[in-house]
């Protein structure tokens, strides 16, 4: 499905997860996964989706072909961004009534190494009416197979960004959301560097598609998770009473599970509009670790709710949090991150803001 919105840089999505950076008119894939801009300059970025602009607007419009014209000029332009715009391909080519030729495109982005995992493939309503045919169900267990020989050879990564000094340093760890990588996140953490945080992005081994990761696995997750802050104490001047760990959305809500079920001893957690937590593991946590925490929310957020839920039972149970409410945002980082992220961090230390 494709829709639409102004944000701020770049957006890109994952299963009912928004994710958007700075100033620009960008696409919503609603799905499992999604296509990340790894390893490619912003500047490139910034003019792939202005250029993506009249897309957005004949998609709205029902005016598909209109669509497919600028999608092919894309594909042409911008070679590195070829699984996104191979996706808008068939979704515009199915909407438009041209099963035929959208099968053939996805036949094309499988040759050139590009794949989709199952469950975005069989979910996206702009695919309907190419679902359950014989020759879609073909492709798909292509793209199947492919996205399993992908997670086959994945590994978990880690990326640490040093501040000047000799330390012992506080640190951060920030996880990605669903769909993302630390290349995009680390736009968003890389002012905790700047207060004299280290500022470790852990990239989970787990797939979306080529060059986007999820924490699906919850076990999984956790054991990567402990052990990089294992091997980020070992190898680096860390003060070990001074560790935060951090996420956006579906990583944000891992980063709290980690921290809350005592999974890592650290001083707490960082979560941005966190992805939804089951009411019973969220009534097990007690203020018995010792954590002091950030809950970042949007009023718009689908999972408000969740959110207030969370202030409320942490209010009850007298476990510190420090809820920063934006009533106008939704499923995003507000635009004065860089100052709510200052205050968060001193505030899980218990210290004063400078």
């Amino acid at each position: 499905m494709i829709v639409s919105c102004r944000v701020h840089f770049l957006l890109f999505v994952v299963k009912n997860e928004l994710r958007w950076y700075r100033d620009t008119l960008v696409v919503l894939i609603v799905d499992e996964a999604c296509f990340v801009l790894y390893g490619v300059r912003m500047s490139d970025a910034k003019e792939f989706f202005k250029e993506s602009e009249p897309l957005f607007q004949f998609y709205r419009e029902g005016k598909y072909e209109d669509a497919l014209v600028v999608v092919e000029k894309l594909t042409a332009e911008f070679p590195t961004y070829a699984a996104r715009t191979y996706f808008w391909q068939i979704c515009l080519l199915a909407m438009a009534g041209r099963q035929e030729w959208a099968l053939h495109v996805f036949e094309e982005a499988l040759s050139n190494g590009i794949w989709w995992s199952e469950g975005q493939l069989r979910s996206d309503s702009d695919l309907a009416s190419l679902q359950n045919g014989p020759e879609f169900e073909h492709l798909v267990a292509i793209s199947k197979e492919k996205h399993r020989q992908a997670q086959a050879a994945s590994t978990p990564d880690l990326f640490v960004h040093v501040p000047n000094g000799k330390g012992p340093f506080s640190l951060l760890m920030a996880l990605h959301a669903r769909g993302s990588s630390p290349d995009l996140d680390v736009h968003f953490w890389k002012s905790a560097v700047k207060f004299g945080w280290m500022l470790a992005m852990p990239q989970s081994s787990q797939m979306a598609s080529p060059l986007a990761y999820l924490w699906d696995d919850r076990e999984k997750s956790f054991s990567e998770l402990a052990e990089h802050v294992h091997v980020l104490v070992e190898k680096y001047p860390i003060d070990v009473n001074r560790i935060v760990i951090a996420g956006f959305s579906q990583g944000a809500a891992r980063a709290m599970q980690v921290v809350m079920n005592g999974l890592v001893n650290v001083r707490g957690f960082f979560a941005v509009v966190p992805g939804m937590i089951e009411g019973d593991e969220l009534n097990s946590w007690s203020n018995s670790t010792g954590t002091w925490n950030v809950l970042v929310s949007g009023g718009r957020d689908s999972r408000h709710d969740f959110f207030q839920q969370v202030k409320e039972s942490f209010e009850k149970k007298r476990i510190p949090l420090m809820f920063k409410n934006y009533p106008e945002m939704a499923h995003d980082f507000p635009n004065d991150f860089d100052d709510v992220l200052q205050q968060g961090l001193n505030f899980i230390l218990n210290e004063e803001t400078e």
